[in-house]
């Protein structure tokens, strides 16, 4: 037994506790008097120099920070200021957007309306409320095509607009490709982001044939024909088959163009639905149409991009 229980052990220890002393049964060596107030000396001893150090940790945490952010701003600053002039937008901003930015795209807006060009061309102002609603659907966009495909493109900056025209006229988006710049018609609304990634494919398009001077393809022309050279009431539909057999829809019957822009877009988010509706239709005519434009992707921006 550790601890002594006769009368005489504890009659023992009663007169060493009176005397300022006690002896533990277990260490068999007396215990010094403990004075008042020493628990709180010695945690005081420990705790003010580790308050005082967590205190000046964070105030150095602020300092960095506060070093940090300013150059983060200063870096976001000239980078706006490059691309104000690389685009001739002096009010353009850029908005964080890392996964076009991996591959060396900027996302930009304009807080008010622009109208870029000579006046030949608008861009819609926009708000960081929108633009925190646009930008997440175009980061998805943005894994549709092969990093390597989208680098290929050579697009640098991707204007987002809450309206954009040209001529006067509303389009769902402008390629600027001297530039490297392509405006897209966001809308001002959450409704809008529907279907803008379709749009963001289809001006593409257009950017990289024009990059590759084939906006103009003698070789489809020769191809393929009957087209109505013209924006007309048929152009609005872009339900499948709305063009009639051997066109992609209305939008495609509109320009050579326009069809090979509207293939490109329909083929890289759905293959599978267009494929089907080919076969469905036993159109070897889009058929012919939806290959060219397979072959003539893969030479443009790489042989992954389907």
């Amino acid at each position: 037994m550790f601890w002594r229980s006769s009368a005489t052990g504890n009659a023992c220890n009663n007169r060493q506790q009176r005397a300022g002393r006690y002896t533990s049964p277990l260490l068999l060596r007396p215990y010094p008097p403990r004075l008042k107030g020493e628990g709180v000396l010695r945690m005081r001893r420990f705790v003010l120099p580790l308050f005082l150090l967590s205190g000046s940790m964070f105030v150095l945490i602020a300092v960095l920070s506060g070093v940090l952010s300013g150059a983060a701003r200063a870096e976001t600053a000239t980078a706006e200021a490059q691309a104000a002039r690389e685009t001739y937008i002096p009010t353009l901003r850029l908005y964080p957007a890392p996964a076009f930015e991996a591959m060396g795209i900027r996302i930009a807006y304009v807080p008010e309306t622009v109208k870029p060009g000579n006046g030949r061309y608008t861009c819609g102002g926009l708000d960081q409320r929108r633009l925190a609603q646009a930008v997440p659907p175009l980061a998805k966009a943005a894994q549709i095509l092969p990093a390597a495909a989208w680098r290929k493109t050579k697009l640098k900056y991707l204007l987002l607009c809450s309206t954009a025209k040209a001529g006067g006229r509303e389009i769902g988006g402008i390629p600027v490709a001297p530039l490297r710049l392509l405006m897209l018609d966001v809308g001002e609304a959450p409704a809008a982001t529907q279907g803008f990634t379709h749009t963001l494919l289809h001006e593409l398009f257009h950017l990289i044939e024009m990059q590759d001077n084939s906006f103009t393809d003698a070789a489809w022309n020769a191809a393929f024909g009957g087209y109505d050279n013209s924006y007309g009431p048929r152009a609005g539909d872009t339900r499948p088959g709305s063009g009639g057999k051997g066109f992609v829809n209305g939008y495609g019957k509109s320009f050579p163009h326009e069809e090979r822009a509207e293939i490109f877009a329909r083929y890289a988010l759905s293959p599978d639905v267009l494929e089907d509706a080919i076969a469905r239709a036993r159109d070897d005519v889009l058929q012919q149409k939806l290959d060219a434009v397979i072959r003539k992707s893969r030479r443009m921006i790489g042989p992954d991009v389907f």
